[in-house]
Parts: C-alpha cells; sequence; structure tokens
C-alpha cells in the first residue's frame, strides 16, 4: 500500500508494510502497561529503589574502601551487560536467519538485516542472555562460598544444620564481602534497567517490588553482619533463575515440540519443580524458618531480658517450642550475636539486633509471598499452554509477555 504527500513541493511516498487479510482479521493480543494503570505504585517503588542508592554509599558501604569498589562494580555492571546484550544480538540473529530461519521456525527473533530498528522479540532475548550469565556466574560463586563456609562443619549441606549459616562459627570466606557488593551493584541495575529500558510483563510491579526488597535486604544483612545467611537466600534465588533463564530463550527461540526434543516444555516443568523446591520449600523451611527466624527468637529473648543473657536464658528453657532444641546453640547465637553487634558501636545493641532481625524476617516474607505469585502464574501459563493446544507462545502472550508484535515500519523513498 503506498501513500503520496506534498513536501517542498515534491512528492514522498510513504510505504507502509501490507498485511495479508488474515492478519487484519487477527485479535490483537493483550499488551501490559503496569506504569500508567498504577502510576502511584510504579512512583512509590521507583523512588525507593533509587532512595536505596546513596543509603548503600553512606550508611552500609562507607568504610575501607567499599563505596568505591560499589561505584566501580556499578560501571562494569553496565558495561559487561552491555557487553553479553552484544554478544547476545549476535548469537540470536546468527541462528534466527541461520538455522531457524526456514520453516516451522520463520525467524523466530524477527530479525530483518535491511533495518537497524530492532525487533521486541529481539530487544527481550538479548536481555534474557545477560540475566543468564549473571545468574549463572552468581549462582556458582554463592555455591563455592557455602561449601567453603560449611566445610568444617559435621553436616555435608548447609541444610543438615541450618543454624550454621546464622552462627558465626568461623570467619567469613573471604569471598562473601565481593559478592555482597557485586549483588547488590547487580541488583540496582537491574532494578534501574527494570524500570527504564526493559519490555513490561504483566509482573511488572511485583518483579519491581522484588528488586527493592532485595536491595533492601542485602544492606540490612552486609550492615548488621548477616552475610552468612544471606548468600543461601541469593543462592536459592540465581540457581531457580537459570532455569527460567533458559526457558525465556528457549521459548523465544521457539525451540518447542518434537521437531526442538521439547526443550520449551521441558524446560517449563523443570522451572515447576525447581522453583517448588527451592522457593517454596527450601527457602521458607530451611533458610527463614529454621536459620532465620529460629535466630530472631534469641534475639527477641535477649531484648526481654534487657541484655542479661542469664534471664534470655531461662525465657529461652520457659518457651522452649520456639528455640533450638540444643539449649547451648541458642545461647552461642545470643552471645555471638550481641559481641558481634558490640563491635560496631552501637549504643543499643540488644535492640539493633531486634529490630535489623525483624525488618529482614518482614523483607523475606514479602519475597516469599511474591514466589507464591508466581509460581500462581506459572501454573496459570501451564492451564494456557494446554488450552491452546501447545502454543507457548499464545499462552506466553496472553499471560505474561503481552503482545510481540511490531508495530508497521514506515519507511520514505
Amino acid at each position: 500500500m503506498v501513500a503520496t504527500r506534498s513536501s517542498a513541493g515534491k512528492d514522498e511516498k510513504v510505504v507502509a508494510s501490507k498485511k495479508p487479510q488474515s492478519a487484519e482479521k487477527k485479535v490483537k493480543k493483550r499488551e501490559f502497561n503496569m506504569k500508567e494503570e498504577f502510576p502511584i505504585t510504579n512512583g512509590i517503588l521507583t523512588f525507593i529503589l533509587l532512595a536505596l542508592i546513596p543509603w548503600l554509599f553512606v550508611s552500609v558501604l562507607p568504610k575501607n574502601s567499599q563505596d568505591v569498589t560499589f561505584a566501580i562494580l556499578l560501571v562494569a555492571g553496565v558495561v559487561g551487560i552491555q557487553t553479553c546484550e552484544f554478544v547476545g544480538e549476535i548469537v540470536g540473529t546468527y541462528l534466527t536467519l541461520g538455522p531457524l530461519s526456514g520453516a516451522p521456525w520463520n525467524n523466530p527473533l524477527k530479525v530483518n538485516p535491511k533495518s537497524k530498528r530492532r525487533s521486541k522479540q529481539m530487544v527481550k532475548f538479548k536481555s534474557q542472555t545477560w540475566q543468564l550469565v549473571c545468574h549463572a556466574v552468581m549462582g556458582a560463586l554463592e555455591w563455592y562460598v557455602i561449601q567453603q563456609s560449611v566445610s568444617t562443619s559435621t553436616g555435608p549441606t548447609f541444610l543438615d544444620e541450618p543454624s550454621r549459616m546464622t552462627l558465626k562459627l568461623e570467619e567469613n570466606h573471604p569471598l562473601v564481602e565481593t559478592v555482597y557488593i557485586l549483588q547488590m551493584a547487580i541488583w540496582i541495575i537491574t532494578g534501574i534497567f527494570h524500570v527504564f529500558f526493559l519490555e513490561q510483563n504483566s509482573d511488572y510491579l511485583v518483579m519491581l517490588g522484588h528488586h527493592v526488597a532485595t536491595v533492601a535486604l542485602l544492606g540490612l544483612s552486609f550492615q548488621h553482619n548477616y552475610v552468612r545467611f544471606g548468600i543461601c537466600v541469593l543462592f536459592v534465588h540465581d540457581v531457580s533463575d537459570v532455569v527460567i533463564d533458559l526457558l525465556k530463550i528457549f521459548n523465544y527461540l521457539d525451540l518447542s515440540d518434537l521437531r526442538c526434543a521439547f526443550l520449551v516444555e521441558i524446560c517449563f516443568v523443570t522451572n515447576l519443580w525447581s522453583w517448588a523446591y527451592t522457593r517454596l520449600w527450601i527457602l521458607p523451611k530451611y533458610i527463614i524458618y529454621e536459620a532465620g527466624y529460629k535466630g530472631w527468637t534469641c534475639a527477641l529473648a535477649l531484648w526481654k531480658a534487657d541484655g542479661n543473657e542469664t534471664k534470655a536464658n531461662e525465657l529461652i528453657v520457659q518457651e522452649q517450642s520456639c528455640y533450638y532444641p540444643d539449649t547451648n546453640l541458642n545461647l552461642k547465637i545470643m552471645s555471638q550475636g550481641l559481641q558481634d553487634a558490640r563491635s560496631r558501636g552501637g549504643s543499643d545493641p540488644v535492640t539493633s539486633i531486634l529490630i535489623s532481625g525483624t525488618i529482614a524476617m518482614a523483607l523475606l516474607f514479602v519475597l516469599v509471598c511474591m514466589h507464591m505469585y508466581w509460581y500462581a502464574l506459572f501454573l496459570r501459563l501451564a492451564k494456557r499452554i494446554i488450552e491452546t493446544g501447545g502454543d507457548t507462545h499464545e499462552a506466553g502472550a496472553e499471560e505474561y509477555e503481552g503482545d510481540d508484535d511490531d508495530d508497521e515500519e514506515v519507511k520514505e523513498d
């Protein structure tokens, strides 16, 4: 379809892509624009996210050049993301114009070699590649740190005795501080990208809230030296995110059905299992309850006893069901926590421990609620896939991704 218009005495042709008649009758997929639908909520969460940045610099990382390290890692993180996206676009272009260019895939990333304009599919694919690299690298680092942290204890994993992640039985591994500061930088960067650059999905506001809660948890746990506990929380998140990253990448490339060995379907089923096991079982049961909540009850007993460890121990004996069965373990947690708080120079270490622990537990509870929301979303996706006869693209567009159809290109001759 060609239209002409006059400009400075000359006719210019505006060429628009003509779609088949069947496409005109096609019902447009659902679009998500949570920023416009919930502007106040989006504004508040965005403000909190940005306000956390000076808090990290001023209150959390003020000593031993930690703030300088954080600033360097922020810059390095942006460079790393851009590098991953550059490589991801090269790989994606090769795949979509090469092995996946013909039927039945038909250029799934919708790359046009003659146009500099990137499709929505390519933008999402590039974004997912750097997230995959980030989650895989950080998950491996966190697993290494966890293994080193429990290597001198009895059990083979932290699940055998979760209290070991609360106790400071040995010095923190040298990599703990590096991993923590790197994670702070990554979550700030991904939060900013989420708000200002990435495509909006149906879970935009939930994901933004997740970024805010995670950054707050990272800063709080680093400030109060709950880093061994925090490393376990980070690991559970990163290792489960790897499966989701692969699922999205395979879905963007349309690697589903028998023709591609059911890669999308296998990742989807694996994600249902891994998410339930890591985020809905290990995180709330072992990390939050066994390591976090029971350690927090020791702080509560110490606060009720006005910092007197002997009186706190009497409270623990009276209410044994709220604490660890081993009384000596509860005493160690109180004693070491109090000693650690005093070493930071706080005027009221007992209250400091209790308040910081209470906020941490509340934020972790919020994260678990978000995980339950996402798992419900996965189940809706599964239902939608069944209803559409196994069409993962259609299900994703309706329940999560929204419309991926690019606007018509307008070129001038």
